[in-house]
């Protein structure tokens, strides 16, 4: 009997984290009827806090032109990761999304639910104690408020 196919979501940012993550789940974790969703939360609101001097409102735009650039860019090497993937798994199904908010732990947590996935999957950072006390963490939100399974992979490195 074949098993049903599992909806998984891989949290992305562009860390070595997250590849480690992308890579553990490829290795360890990877079923053929695996149907995986690459996230990646663009944090909106960034470019509001940086400091642009006065009379200068092309700088706004070039440093937002700039930030859409690098998350293009991203979004086309997780792409070029499931490609990948392929040739080793040529039965892995999966797409590339990209959501916009301003708190990425509350982002993962909405699209989980959104496209009913059945894990959530995301590397972890390893935050010092006084950084995760200050700024708190995402995988931790996640792992906190999600109403499904979370894999928080760990760099052996951290």
């Amino acid at each position: 009997m074949a098993s049903a196919a599992r909806r998984l979501m891989i949290c992305m940012d562009g860390s070595e984290e997250a590849d480690k993550a992308f890579e553990w789940y490829l290795n360890h974790f990877y079923k053929e009827s695996d149907y995986v969703n690459i996230l990646y939360c663009a944090e909106h609101g960034v470019l509001q806090a940086a400091p642009v001097p006065a009379g200068d409102p092309s700088l706004i735009s070039k440093l937002a032109n700039e930030e859409e650039g690098y998350i293009i860019r991203l979004l086309k090497n997780f792409q070029s990761k499931l490609v990948e993937a392929k040739k080793i798994y040529p039965n892995i199904k999966g797409t590339v999304q990209r959501v916009t908010g301003k708190k990425p732990g509350e982002q993962i947590v909405t699209q989980a639910q959104k496209h009913h996935v059945d894990l959530i999957i995301m590397g972890s950072r390893g935050l010092g104690t006084i950084r995760r006390t200050i700024m708190g963490s995402v995988s931790q939100y996640v792992v906190h408020y999600a109403r499904v399974p979370v894999m928080v992979i760990r760099n052996e490195e951290s």
